[in-house]
């Protein structure tokens, strides 16, 4: 369908760690000429996705990427374990600094929800931090950006942005296949912290299942509605959503998967 037709609206699904394979698609993007006129994304779909707006190539990222950690990923509070993910967007701010959405080259739209009316917030302008800090933020899990604005993942409402991009041709890139959560049933440490199996341990991974089969569906359905859509969904189910070191393993899929359904 894409063949003879380059120009395409990119859409980027969350999925902790799994959005590297995103980068996949993205180099397979590149490698064969497609032009992105616009990105929507959410959770770590909107991280990636704002690096692509402004301008930053697969191999960009790919080297900013090398330079995580799973401390950045997670930046667990040890006292309340929860995850205030500020370590990741103190790394975001040493690329994007003070830029605001309006000024990228290519249109981007940021998704998060508003826990009070239970709709979606649509960033289109304003502080690109803020906005990907709003939608990278899950709910019990991630500490609140504002605690005056309950405004947290857009995961949970609409974790593959399709409807949020208008053109005639769209490429989504999912990072939520089935598999990859099993139950804990032994005690677990995460950055050194050893957690019971009543606690985080396998409290998380149950809380995690459930909010994987939830996107999904949602996700299927957005794929249903737009079917000009060219869905790419590689299997990453027993690649670690806290692990950075699955970052190459993850792009290749990505790759792979997008050669697939648009080779």
């Amino acid at each position: 369908m894409f063949r003879n037709k380059k120009k395409i609206s990119l859409v980027l699904g969350g999925g902790w760690t799994k959005w590297f394979s995103h980068i996949g698609v993205l180099r397979y993007l590149e490698e064969n000429d497609y032009i992105i006129t616009e990105i929507a994304g959410t959770s770590m779909g909107a991280l990636i996705g704002s690096l692509i707006a402004m301008g930053l190539t697969s191999d960009q990222i790919y080297a900013k990427a090398q330079t995580l950690t799973s401390s950045d990923i997670l930046d667990i509070n040890r006292k309340s374990i929860t995850i205030g993910g500020a370590s990741i967007i103190e790394q975001m701010d040493k690329v994007i600094g003070n830029k605001n959405i309006e000024d990228f080259p290519i249109p981007f739209k940021a998704i998060a929800t508003d826990l009070d009316s239970g709709t979606e917030v649509v960033f289109t302008g304003g502080p690109v931090l803020d906005a990907v800090r709003y939608s990278i933020s899950v709910p019990g899990v991630f500490s609140l950006p504002d605690q005056h604005k309950p405004i947290v993942d857009g995961g949970i409402i609409n974790n593959l942005p399709i409807d949020h991009v208008s053109g005639k041709h769209i490429i989504a890139s999912s990072c939520r296949g089935y598999g990859g959560f099993e139950i804990q049933k032994e005690k677990k440490k995460i950055l050194g912290v050893t957690l019971p199996t009543n606690a985080l341990a396998q409290k998380s991974d149950i809380l995690m299942r459930s909010l994987v089969v939830m996107m999904r569906r949602i996700e299927d359905y957005q794929v249903q509605s737009h079917p000009q859509t060219k869905l790419i969904r590689p299997y990453l189910g027993d690649i670690s959503a806290y692990d950075i070191k699955v970052l190459d393993q993850a792009i290749q899929r990505g790759y792979d998967e997008a050669k697939k359904i648009l080779g």
